[in-house]
């Protein structure tokens, strides 16, 4: 078990720096293929669909991304503090991985959003603000908001069921 930690120790913050480079890199494809084509878009919504939909697949990722910038910072604070393999090198490197996981998500999301309102105008909101939530809302309409309902509810779901299976195993790990 000793060596499987020694190891871990090494691996676990340089996976959390490759999935966030992954992360960032292919937004960073999607949104500048989803920028060009919002500056070829002819105003009509038959293409700017398809742009739409791998817009929101990138912000999906990106958040993701934030979710396992918490789950890899909670194994490498584990391995770093739990076990003999205290290394402060490393424990920056996690610290680093883990900024710069929130960071990426944070700036994935605003540059999408940005993209989005040049589609639809009518959209509103900072996404720096904390009324942003608020403000997104109240610029879309019923069919929109009866989207983004369901999807929280399904989000909601899948995390839940995602907890319910993680909850037990966790605690075989320690």
């Amino acid at each position: 078990m000793d060596s499987i930690n020694s190891v871990l120790v090494y691996v676990m913050p340089i996976l959390h720096i490759v999935v966030n480079a992954v992360t960032l890199i292919g937004a960073m494809i999607v949104y500048f293929k989803a920028k060009k084509d919002i500056k070829n878009w002819n105003g009509e919504d038959d293409g700017i669909e398809k742009t739409e939909t791998k817009m929101g697949i990138a912000v999906a990722f990106s958040s993701v991304n934030m979710i396992l910038g918490f789950v890899f910072y909670g194994i490498n604070s584990y391995y770093t503090f739990c076990t003999d393999s205290f290394n402060e090198v490393l424990w920056l490197v996690t610290l680093g991985a883990f900024a710069w996981s929130l960071v990426n998500g944070i700036l994935i999301q605003k540059l999408f959003i940005d993209l989005i309102k040049k589609i639809n105008p009518e959209k509103k909101g900072n996404i720096f603000s904390v009324k942003f939530n608020k403000d997104w809302m109240k610029s879309c309409d019923e069919a929109e908001k009866q989207a983004i309902y369901k999807c929280g509810y399904k989000a909601y779901k899948v995390g839940f069921s995602v907890a319910f299976i993680i909850s037990p195993n966790s605690t075989c790990i320690i």
